[in-house]
């Protein structure tokens, strides 16, 4: 950076020495105007340069050849509709868990969720359909009137298959 500032600084220098030069060796008055006018363009040039250098790291957004965003890959398709199942799944299992454990007091030892995507008439509206979900209590957890509330609801909530062991 320090390199780059001190480079620039050179240039401009040796840019104003030229024309000084240029303008002093220069006899007639109207070619002396000529000079410096050009002298003065090329270091406003010289000044302008960092500014250009700025904008090289920056993606081009007015890019208007569109040919390799415009492929279609079906790969990335289906990888981005995995992640959004896996992600839905963590957060409805974190979900119904802080739920079972905010009503019983037991957090569940693990909770499987059975899920498929159902593609309507467009790639944009895809929607994830419970099967089933099935939550693992630990051994010491009573099966009581708090379980049954919570499935029921569960039930009614995802309309699909719900089984606590």
């Amino acid at each position: 950076m320090i390199e780059g500032l001190r480079q620039w600084a050179f240039t401009l220098v040796l840019t104003a020495m030229a024309g000084s030069i240029a303008v002093a060796v220069s006899n007639s008055p109207n070619i002396k105007k000529y000079i410096k006018f050009t002298c003065a363009l090329v270091a406003l040039a010289v000044m302008i340069a960092p500014i250009n250098s700025l904008f090289r790291g920056l993606p081009d957004i007015f890019n208007l050849n569109q040919e390799e965003s415009a492929v279609y890959n079906p790969e990335l398709n289906f990888d981005l509709r995995r992640i959004i199942i896996e992600k839905s799944e963590e957060i409805l299992g974190q979900r119904i868990s802080g739920l079972i454990e905010q009503k019983t007091g037991i957090k569940p030892e693990n909770i499987y969720i059975y899920s498929n995507i159902n593609n309507k008439n467009t790639e944009a509206d895809i929607q994830i359909e419970m099967e089933k979900i099935v939550i693992n209590m630990p051994e010491e957890a009573n099966t009581g009137e708090d379980l049954r509330q919570i499935q029921e609801y569960l039930k009614e909530l995802l309309d699909c298959e719900i089984i606590i062991e």
